[in-house]
């Protein structure tokens, strides 16, 4: 049997970032309605701050053929370059690779 009740944040360490795990005591029924409660409270706070964020797993491919190496003042070839062109620089370099050889 429980005996401490009071609410509780507990932090941890994740693989992305800080784990917040909350213990609260809620009526059955109100379960989802209380958790939606908290989240937008914890949203708004999170908001007010712009420098946290969130994490979550992501994943990078390099392209070399696409990127190259850094240029002399450590920017990415592909700074700047918009969704059009990278996609016609993709789709140059699949046509000229898919030919028969």
């Amino acid at each position: 049997m429980f005996t401490k009740l009071t609410p509780i944040v507990y932090t941890g360490a994740g693989p992305y970032g800080i784990i917040l795990t909350i213990r609260y005591l809620t009526q059955i029924r109100q379960r989802h309605s209380t958790e939606q409660a908290i989240w937008e409270d914890l949203l708004r706070v999170v908001a007010q701050h712009p420098d946290i964020s969130f994490a979550y797993p992501t994943q990078r491919i390099y392209a070399n053929w696409l990127e190259g190496p850094q240029t002399a003042e450590g920017q990415n070839k592909l700074a700047g370059v918009s969704i059009e062109e990278l996609a016609a620089r993709v789709n140059e370099h699949n046509e000229k690779n898919s030919r028969p050889r």
